[in-house]
C-alpha cells in the first residue's frame, strides 16, 4: 500500500486503499468500508469517484479505518481540507502543512516545485543564468537582480534550481538553464502560481518608482464590455502572449531579465446569470 504522503488527493488515496484491500480480501466492499466509517455505501462510492467529499466530522472515522498513526492522520485531515478548499489562499495553508508532514523520498518533488513558485527570485535567477556567467559568486549574483536580494537568498535559489534539475553545469563550471521545465496542472500548482503572480504584481507596482519610464511600460484601460467581449479579449491576450514567447525564444543576445504581467480584472459586479 503506497504511503499517504505520496498523495495530494485524499480520494485517490481512498481508492488505492480500497483497491489494495479488495485484492487481498475479495469480500471487501463499499458496504463494508462504509460500515467502518459510518457512511452509506452509495455515498462512499461517489466520494471515491470524486463526485462528492466526505464531511469534516467523518475524518476521525476514516483515520481509524485506514489505521493511520498520529502524523499520518494529521496529514489525511489536511489532505481532506486541501481538497475541499474553496480558495487558493485556503488551499495554500493546508498544502504547506502537508509539506511539513511529508517524509517520502525526494523523488516526489511537489513540495520543491511549490517552493519554486514561492518567490519571484527563483524564476528570475534561472532566466538570468541564460546570459550571466555564474561560477559560484553568490554576492555578485544577488546584486544582478533588481531589486537585489541577499547572497544567502541567491544561494538558496541555486540550491533549489539544482534539486529540480532546472539548471546544469555546461562543462566549464558555469551554471546554465536546463531544458527541463516545472510541471503544473495539479491543484497544488494553481495555488503556487497564484502566490507567484501576487508577488509579480506587487513588483509591477513598485516598478513605478523603481525604474525610469523608458525602462518600463505600464498602462491601464478602463472599459465597459460584455461577457462575450471578455472571452474574446482573453483569446487575444493568449495570442499576444504566445507571440511574445516565440519572439523571446528566437532572441540571440539577452541582456536583462523582465517580467511581463498581463492583467484583465473586473471592477464591477457581474449581473446575475439567467436560469
Amino acid at each position: 500500500m503506497p504511503k499517504i504522503e505520496e498523495f495530494l488527493d485524499y480520494r485517490e488515496y481512498l481508492h488505492a486503499f480500497y483497491r489494495e484491500r479488495k485484492e487481498r480480501k475479495g469480500y471487501f466492499s463499499y458496504r463494508l468500508l462504509g460500515r467502518l466509517v459510518g457512511m452509506d455505501a452509495s455515498l462512499l462510492a461517489k466520494v471515491l469517484q470524486k463526485e462528492r467529499h466526505i464531511a469534516d466530522e467523518s475524518i476521525p472515522a476514516f483515520v481509524s479505518a485506514l489505521k493511520l498513526n498520529a502524523r499520518e492522520g494529521e496529514y489525511f485531515e489536511n489532505l481532506v481540507h486541501f481538497g475541499k478548499a474553496r480558495s487558493d489562499a485556503q488551499a495554500k495553508v493546508y498544502f504547506e502543512r502537508m509539506m511539513k508532514l511529508q517524509r517520502v523520498p525526494s523523488r516526489r518533488l511537489e513540495g520543491r516545485h511549490f517552493a519554486y513558485f514561492s518567490s519571484w527570485r527563483h524564476a528570475a535567477i534561472r532566466a538570468l543564468l541564460e546570459f550571466y556567467e555564474f561560477r559560484g559568486d553568490f554576492k555578485a549574483l544577488a546584486a544582478q537582480l533588481n531589486p537585489p536580494v541577499a547572497p544567502k537568498e541567491a544561494r538558496e535559489s541555486i540550491k533549489l534550481l539544482k534539486e529540480l534539475e532546472l539548471v546544469k553545469d555546461d562543462g566549464t563550471g558555469r551554471l546554465v538553464p536546463s531544458d527541463k521545465s516545472v510541471t503544473t496542472g495539479e491543484r497544488w500548482a494553481s495555488v503556487a502560481v497564484a502566490s507567484f503572480q501576487k508577488e509579480t504584481i506587487a513588483l509591477a507596482g513598485e516598478a513605478l518608482e523603481r525604474h525610469p519610464r523608458d525602462r518600463r511600460d505600464i498602462s491601464t484601460i478602463t472599459m465597459s464590455v460584455s461577457r462575450e467581449d471578455i472571452a474574446e479579449i482573453k483569446e487575444r491576450i493568449a495570442e499576444f502572449r504566445s507571440s511574445i514567447i516565440k519572439f523571446v525564444n528566437e532572441s540571440a543576445n539577452p541582456e536583462v531579465v523582465c517580467h511581463l504581467n498581463l492583467q484583465l480584472i473586473p471592477l464591477s459586479v457581474f449581473p446575475k446569470e439567467e436560469k
